[in-house]
């Protein structure tokens, strides 16, 4: 994935030891915040014809997408921890590459603990879900640049882990990540509906069989009606 340099507008610094957003702070350097990567001061740019960023004060060796990265990464994995410690669903929606559909699911309906960059096997995901006894069910990786190696979805795909992948391009990606209730995933290797027992396959519509008790239209007889919904 290509993305523009020039076009990343950071909003959120370090100030104090906190995440700040850039309409919390003020102009210049009277902003008082580091860089969340290098550490470095930032300037708190807002003026009247560009959005409202921050920018580093001095060269600085970490690039934009760098710390887009950093920020998306961090961001997700709060969020994620806040729904695990307040045992909360979280949920997110995907348009279903099997199927064509939109799925939505709880992300932590098998998780109970989240690590960030977890060793798994020779893969290290941007975030790890495991079950209580520590059995990895799913991954979370941010899409700046570069997507997951094949060999690590390879791997993943072996071990019956799901993946998540967000793909982040600009600076409101990270203010959709902190204000959604329903993260929505760029691509997610799952599909909700029913799959064949032989192959493995999802099938393309989830049908639901309904058997229920009806009196006949003539003599009123009870007798089992089956129909279905889609």
């Amino acid at each position: 994935m290509r993305v523009n340099q020039r076009k990343i507008k950071i909003p959120y610094a370090i100030k104090d030891g906190s995440w700040v957003h850039i309409s919390q702070v003020e102009n210049g350097l009277k902003a008082n915040c580091v860089c969340p990567c290098c550490n470095k001061s930032l300037l708190a740019k807002k003026g009247t014809k560009v959005t409202h960023h921050f920018a580093h004060y001095e060269k600085a060796d970490c690039q934009p997408e760098t710390v887009l990265h950093f920020i998306a990464k961090n961001f997700l994995f709060q969020k994620i921890k806040k729904h695990l410690e307040s045992n909360l669903p979280l949920n997110v929606s995907w348009l279903c590459k099997f199927c064509e559909r939109k799925h939505e699911a709880n992300l932590l309906r098998r998780a109970k603990k989240a690590y960030l960059e977890y060793k798994l096997g020779n893969c290290k995901p941007d975030i790890a879900l495991l079950t209580e006894n520590d059995v990895p069910v799913a991954v979370v990786e941010i899409v700046v640049t570069h997507k997951p190696e094949d060999s690590a979805i390879a791997y993943y795909q072996q071990n019956k882990i799901a993946v998540v992948e967000y793909d982040i391009v600009q600076g409101s990606d990270l203010e959709l990540i902190q204000s959604n209730e329903i993260l929505n995933a760029s691509r997610v290797d799952q599909c909700t509906n029913p799959r064949c027992k032989q192959c493995g396959n999802p099938f393309g519509d989830k049908i639901i069989l309904f058997i229920v008790p009806q009196p006949c239209r003539r003599c009123e007889r009870t007798m089992e009606v089956c129909f279905i919904r889609s």
